[in-house]
């Protein structure tokens, strides 16, 4: 009788917790690349910035140069804030910390600046998600003349749809 007792506490314990409104379902929308720019795009200057979200809390401010070499600007560290926004603190500067959350659709995030504690709100920029990598363009014709050098493609492959990405 006492054991029936104490299991049942237990599970009202368990189901208490499940649907309390504070506890957070983590969702992992916010892992993988993202690039500044997508696939597609053509200019005249070179290189692709990129940020990579990885599970283990690493956040990686890269991309690649011209020719596609890697390049690494930071390695820092992000938190959850809740189930929406992650934050990326910066070591220096004036703005002190980076939050990223989910852009307007499912290929998109969102990443705000936070300043003196306040959020930035009217300066959001996005990125996109996948690896982005720089192609250059055939030569401008007639010689001389002034056009797109390269254009935007994905490195290896466009990323899977939304509901198939990891």
């Amino acid at each position: 009788m006492q054991l029936i007792k104490h299991r049942s506490l237990i599970v009202l314990l368990f189901m208490s917790a499940a649907c309390n409104p504070e506890v957070a379902e983590e969702s992992d929308w916010m892992l993988g690349t993202f690039s500044n720019v997508g696939a597609g795009y053509r200019s005249n200057s070179c290189g692709v910035g990129r940020y990579e979200i990885l599970e283990d809390g690493t956040f990686i401010d890269g991309g690649v140069d011209c020719d596609n070499n890697p390049v690494e600007l930071q390695r820092l560290t992000w938190e959850r804030l809740d189930a929406d926004t992650i934050e990326i603190a910066l070591p220096s500067g004036d703005i002190e910390a980076m939050r990223i959350r989910l852009g307007r659709d499912c290929n998109l995030i969102e990443i705000l600046r936070v300043r003196d504690g306040v959020v930035l709100e009217n300066l959001p920029y996005e990125y996109v998600r996948g690896a982005v990598c720089q192609g250059r363009t055939l030569p401008c014709q007639p010689e001389g003349s002034q056009c797109e050098s390269y254009i935007t493609v994905w490195c290896d492959e466009p990323p899977p749809p939304c509901e198939e990405a990891p």
